[in-house]
Formats: structure tokens, C-alpha cells, sequence
């Protein structure tokens, strides 16, 4: 008799076992999908770009498929993007259809459904309240812009879009007399969501910018986004095509700061480039800055007139280390005595060029950022503590 009892018992044990098993597997990956399908739809992209399309979700196991109808070609893009970047997604089998007949590549009405994504992925242009017209591959654009930077960004960011001639920007630029008491700019707008976008649809937005702008589409970018930092990884041409994606990634909305690791293949790879540029160095220092300054809205355009002169400093900086690179071995010892001074003076000129707009600028700042401002200045830190 003890011995069935000793038989029965574990017996009984493995069962129950195998029961938790069978049944805990099964519930968890199934919240693991609840919860992908849930995040989908409360994403930031979801809920804005995406709000008049019908869209269904359904995940199995991680392998998320997306079926539907969508109003445009490019909303299929942004939706598989947005969703691909959702924690526990392995895969993603995108059968969303677009309603009527698509548009041919390269059509006028091809060319300005890009156009008009394009400007409602970055924050310091007014996307939504930009009116875009295509004829024959010239995009006019109708509409306000807060500010000079504004309308002449807009204009940049519309120019890049493949498939574009030309643009005529006959937008108007508001004065201050004609802003409503309150009225705040886009760029003011997009900063508050900024804080509270969920990473997914920061990473969709910023794979469909780079998709969208003809300086980037053929860039195989990885993109990875934690807390609003974008991390990007690929191969890059040269020095400015870096740039370039690390500026056009830093207005995207949402985007907090912008880690760029992608390499640079060719010649710049070179021993004589082995260094990092000067292009280079002067857009980390201006993302650092802009991530720890806070810089408002009404600072935006004293802003940009500070960072475009930094940009062209550093354009002609690197143009010198160039010519130095080309002639290190042929210079004798005077040439080489003379380039130095060369490049001293050069260094002189752009910090007198350099002074009015940050001069500028620094009278635009609150006590705080006067402060994180002298204390980089006095450290070489970034932050409030000083920290890097």
C-alpha cells in the first residue's frame, strides 16, 4: 500500500507540472502580443498621421500582420516602420492596401504625397499647415511660416525630396504683430509632445525622413531610439553626407538627441582623415547643445543663424585639412611654417565671424542656460553638473 502512494504522489506531481507548462506559455506569449497590439495603436503615429486610416493589428508570437486600407502609399511605409520598432516585434507582414489607384512613381501626385510626409515628420517646419502644389515636378508651397529660418527650411527640406526640380515658396512670413497673443510655433508645439513620444514612432518617423530625402534614400540606415536618443548605424560617402543625416535625424519629432555611428567609407577613411572632422566635430557640439540648452521656440531662429555659421566654419576648416592631407608629403619646412599660419588666421577670422550670433543668441537665454552655458565653456562638459 505505501508503495502505490509512493508511486502516486510524484505521479500526480509531473501532471500538475506539465499542466503549469502547457498553460503558462501560451498565456504569456499572448500577453506579449496584447501588449504589442495595444502599444500600435496608443503610438504616437498611430494616433496622429495615422488616426483616419483602418488599420488592424494582429500579432502571433511577436510576427505582427498589418491589414487594412490606408489613404496613401507612404502611410503603408510608416505604419510597418512604427510597429517594427515596438519591443517583442521579431517580424512584420505588411498587407495594408492603399485605397484608389496608387500614384505612378515619380508622378506629380507621387512627388507631393512625399513632399507633404516629408514636412510633417520635422518639427521646426509647419507640415500641416503647408500647402503643396506639384506641376511637372515644381512644388510650390503656399502657406505661414513663424519666421525667415522657417520658410527658407521648408523650402531645404521640400528641394531634397526626390523627384523635385524646383520650389517656389511663396509662403508668408508672420510678424510679430500678426502672431494671436499665446500662439505658439510648431516648433514650440512639437517640443512639448517631444517629452512624452513613445520611441517607436520616433524611429518609424525618422526611417521614413531619411526614405523620403534624396540626400539619404540610398543609405542602408540602421535606426534605434531609447528614451527619445536616436542611435544610427551605416556607411556614409564622406563627412557631410554624415552630417547631413545627423541634422535632418535631429529635427524629426521627438528626437532628443542624435548619436550618429555611422562609418565613413572611401577615401576619407584614409589615415590622413583618420581624425574626426571638423564638420563632424562642430554638429556633435551642436546637438549636445541643443539636447542640454533647452532652446525655446523664440530662440529658434537666433539659434539657427548661430549653428549656420558653425556649419560653414567648419566646412572651411576641413577644406584646409584637405589641402594639407593632398601636399604633407611634398612640403618642405617654410610651406609647412606658412600653412600653420594659414590656418591660425583662418581660425581668428571664423571666431570673429562666430562672435555676433552667439553674442546674440546669449542675450536670448534664461539665467539657466547662461549658466550650463559658461560652465561648458569653462569645462568642456555638457550638463548642468558639468557632467559629459
Amino acid at each position: 500500500m505505501k508503495m502505490k502512494v509512493i508511486y502516486r504522489v510524484p505521479l500526480m506531481l509531473v501532471m500538475v507540472a506539465m499542466v503549469a507548462l502547457l498553460t503558462s506559455v501560451p498565456v504569456s506569449a499572448t500577453e506579449m502580443d496584447n501588449r504589442i497590439e495595444s502599444s500600435a495603436k496608443q503610438s504616437y503615429v498611430f494616433k496622429t498621421y495615422l488616426k483616419d486610416d483602418d488599420i488592424k493589428i494582429q500579432s502571433k508570437d511577436g510576427a505582427v500582420t498589418l491589414t487594412g486600407i490606408v489613404l496613401e502609399e507612404s502611410r503603408k511605409g510608416l505604419a510597418r516602420e512604427t510597429v517594427a520598432g515596438l519591443p517583442g516585434v521579431k517580424s512584420v507582414d505588411n498587407r495594408l492596401e492603399v485605397k484608389g489607384a496608387p500614384p505612378t512613381p515619380n508622378s506629380d501626385a507621387w512627388v507631393g504625397e512625399k513632399v507633404k510626409a516629408t514636412l510633417l515628420f520635422h518639427r521646426n517646419v509647419n507640415g500641416s499647415a503647408t500647402r503643396v502644389q506639384v506641376n511637372n515636378g515644381i512644388v510650390t508651397l503656399n502657406g505661414e511660416a513663424s519666421s525667415k529660418a522657417q520658410k527658407q527650411l521648408t523650402t531645404e527640406y521640400a528641394r531634397d525630396v526626390d523627384g523635385v526640380k524646383t520650389v517656389k515658396n511663396e509662403m508668408t512670413v508672420l510678424t510679430a504683430a500678426a502672431m494671436k497673443p499665446g500662439q505658439t510655433t510648431m516648433g514650440e508645439k512639437m517640443n512639448d509632445v517631444s517629452e512624452s513620444m513613445d520611441d517607436a514612432s520616433i524611429t518609424g518617423q525618422v526611417k521614413m525622413s531619411l526614405l523620403f530625402h534624396r540626400s539619404t534614400s540610398a543609405h542602408n540606415t540602421k535606426v534605434e531610439t531609447k528614451e527619445g536618443v536616436v542611435t544610427l548605424y551605416g556607411k556614409a560617402e564622406n563627412a557631410a553626407e554624415k552630417v547631413l543625416v545627423s541634422k535632418l535625424v535631429n529635427d524629426v519629432n521627438g528626437v532628443k538627441r542624435v548619436n550618429n555611428r555611422m562609418t565613413i567609407a572611401g577615401k576619407m577613411n584614409s589615415p590622413e582623415f583618420a581624425r574626426t572632422s571638423a564638420v563632424e566635430h562642430a554638429e556633435d557640439q551642436i546637438n549636445q547643445l541643443q539636447g542640454t540648452l533647452k532652446i525655446t521656440g523664440a530662440q529658434k531662429e537666433l539659434w539657427n543663424n548661430l549653428t549656420q555659421v558653425m556649419r560653414e566654419n567648419a566646412k572651411d576648416m576641413d577644406v584646409l585639412t584637405r589641402e594639407r592631407a593632398e601636399k604633407t608629403e611634398t612640403m618642405d619646412s617654410v610651406e609647412r611654417m606658412k600653412f600653420h599660419s594659414q590656418v591660425t588666421k583662418a581660425h581668428l577670422d571664423q571666431m570673429e565671424k562666430l562672435i555676433p550670433p552667439f553674442e546674440a543668441f546669449y542675450a536670448s537665454m534664461s539665467d539657466e542656460q547662461k549658466n550650463i552655458t559658461d560652465s561648458i565653456f569653462r569645462t568642456g562638459r555638457y550638463g548642468k553638473s558639468g557632467r559629459k
